[in-house]
């Protein structure tokens, strides 16, 4: 799209060699002849412009179409799964709570910040 609105726009006008359209910087783009200038600048414009016009209808066409996704009821709590009870089982009002966390005395001691482990450790 870039590469025929360059060639429409720059009409006799040629890019100086060395120079690409993906490497124009704003630099570079003051310091060429004032028709390369005006050509690429155009170029560029009506590229940006039918991106748009062509990006525009796809949005909006995706936005509605997002109405159609059906709703989905999510999980009301914590702790309920769609599986089933969790390790807590039910209680008496019939929802699904999840079991308490395990006592200080049960957990694994934690290992110190110095410590490193070796890979016999991490496997």
């Amino acid at each position: 799209m870039l590469v025929g609105n360059l060639v429409r726009h720059l009409g006799t006008a040629k890019l100086p060699a060395g120079l690409s359209s993906s490497s124009v910087t704003p630099a570079v783009l003051d310091k060429l002849p004032a028709a390369v200038h005006h050509g690429l600048s155009a170029a560029y414009a009506e590229a940006i412009q039918t991106v748009f016009i062509i990006a525009a209808p796809v949005a909006a066409v995706a936005f509605f179409a997002s109405w159609l996704i059906p709703h989905l009821e999510l999980r009301k709590a914590v702790g309920t799964s769609p599986s089933g009870p969790t390790a807590g089982g039910p209680t008496e009002g019939g929802t699904d709570i999840p079991a308490p966390p395990p006592s200080s005395a049960q957990r694994e001691p934690l290992v110190p910040a110095t410590h490193r482990a070796t890979p016999t450790e991490l496997a």
